[in-house]
């Protein structure tokens, strides 16, 4: 597979705007459901990502990103090779590093970079659309690969991923497992609201048919309503003109998925439009 290579060798409701969520199609909900969004790139690069390289970060994010926590580096994607033990001589690996500001988080490790906004909290703003989120991945990628390039390293983009979580009003967990299971085609059964724990996951890897990796996954959420929550990713090859095309494409196969899993009725209840 190639790769895009980078430069460098008294709350506020969050419903209170519409959303569109599919600019190819002026899909709109009036009243999205969203609680959580995360973009992520995945990358390899010229030499190892370390915290000399990302020291200038603090003076360019640390006024809107004042809270810094660093934790062990997440599993590389599961097509990046088999497992590698540390010699003697290598580095440390690049820690799982988050800047998190009031509503936007924006993390990175030796070989991958994200941003995370959260819309379910008291005061944070509205779900604005995929496309002023995608404008905000741009600008805080290109100030991380940016700081890289000063130290002559590079970054090739090897796939990309979007993930958003849903909470899901008017239904219990065992209805929304249900009802996705069945496709929304039969009444479903009388479940107790009281169930302590309700998980459903469907998973499909990537084929020649379809080069989506997906992941739909239903929870019971015991601070509210049932949580529903997709993750969607793809390779990025020479087809692709960049990443943040790729990106927007998985996007939009993420909103097909997310009218497939959920019912008519609720997206009357979301204010759809079309």
């Amino acid at each position: 597979m190639g790769a895009e290579r980078m430069p460098g060798g008294g709350a506020c409701n969050p419903y209170d705007e519409a959303m569109t969520i599919d600019a190819a199609t002026g899909l709109q909900f009036k009243q999205p459901p969203i609680r959580q969004v995360t973009l992520t790139l995945h990358f390899s690069s010229d030499a190892p990502v370390g915290p000399h390289a990302v020291a200038p970060l603090s003076q360019r994010w640390g006024h809107d990103y004042p809270v810094v926590t660093e934790r062990p580096p997440l599993p590389g994607r599961e097509d990046a090779g088999p497992v590698s033990f540390l010699s003697h001589s290598e580095a440390w690996p690049m820690p799982y590093t988050t800047y998190q500001g009031s509503d936007r988080a924006l993390s990175f490790q030796g070989d991958r970079f994200e941003v995370t906004w959260s819309f379910h909290d008291a005061g944070n703003p509205s779900y604005p659309g995929f496309e002023e989120l995608l404008a905000g991945m741009r600008t805080s990628f290109s100030d991380f690969s940016d700081t890289l390039a000063k130290h002559q390293i590079g970054l090739q983009i090897q796939a990309v991923e979007c993930y958003y979580v849903n909470e899901i009003a008017s239904v219990t967990a065992g209805e929304l497992a249900v009802g996705i299971l069945t496709g929304w085609n039969m009444a479903p059964p009388e479940v107790e609201r009281a169930e302590q724990y309700v998980g459903v996951r469907l998973q499909r890897e990537a084929s020649e048919e379809s080069p989506y990796s997906s992941l739909v996954m239903v929870d019971s959420n015991q601070d509210g309503d049932p949580l529903l929550a997709l993750r969607l990713s793809r390779g990025v090859d020479l087809q692709h003109g960049n990443a943040f095309d790729a990106l927007q494409e998985v996007h939009e196969e993420l909103v097909a998925q997310f009218l497939i899993h959920t019912s008519e009725e609720m997206h009357r209840q979301w204010g759809k439009t079309s």
